[in-house]
């Protein structure tokens, strides 16, 4: 799953909060540096965004799953699947295993069927995320960037300070193997990442 030399769309996250001696626009300046050299980090890097991640940050990336479940498509969509074949739904939070920082928030919509066998019981049974465990089985993928997501949802395990509405990037992008679509992945660069892609900077 290589995260590819393109990024169609980026969103920058609210000014942060008042603070004294002018902090509000400092926080502002901050957060949009991080955004310009996340936009160019993930340009120039190959590999999973789980594997970007634990560059960036200098620790090991684990799976917080929020909620995972069979649904079936009731028409035809970009996952190239017809009605009623069955998909799986998971949205998940990407965290520093020392830190417990929450770094990534992920809506991801895939198709078990296409994936390798026991990746799927793996999903939800595992903390690995879900670069990891296809990189692990030597899955070739390619991403094709769809642009931004179509809703910005609340989760509430992420608490205000480091919410979805002010991620550093948001983006949607469509993942193949063989050619074949394979997920349908919805991800937010959250705020906690930003003091560690400025270091990186």
């Amino acid at each position: 799953m290589q995260v590819l030399a393109s990024v169609n769309s980026r969103t920058r996250g609210p000014e942060a909060r008042t603070k004294p001696n002018g902090g509000a626009a400092t926080d502002g300046v901050a957060h949009g540096r991080a955004a310009d050299i996340l936009e160019r980090a993930l340009l120039r890097t190959g590999g999973t965004v789980t594997a970007f991640l634990e560059t960036v940050t200098g620790e090991v990336v684990e799976a917080d799953i929020i909620a995972q479940g069979a649904i079936d498509t009731t028409a035809a969509s970009r996952l190239e699947v017809g009605a009623g074949h069955s998909l799986v739904s998971r949205q998940a939070i990407l965290r520093g295993r020392t830190s417990r920082r929450n770094y990534l928030y992920a809506e991801t919509l895939f198709v078990p069927d296409r994936l390798p066998d026991g990746v799927p019981h793996l999903l939800e049974t595992t903390r690995d995320p879900i670069g990891r465990l296809l990189a692990e089985r030597g899955v070739g993928m390619t991403r094709t960037v769809l642009g931004a997501p179509v809703r910005t949802p609340a989760v509430a395990r992420l608490g205000p300070d480091n919410a979805v509405n002010a991620a550093i990037f948001a983006r949607r992008y469509r993942v193949d193997s063989c050619g074949v679509a394979v997920m349908l992945i919805d991800e937010w660069f959250l705020p906690d990442l930003r003091e560690a892609v400025l270091r990186a900077g």
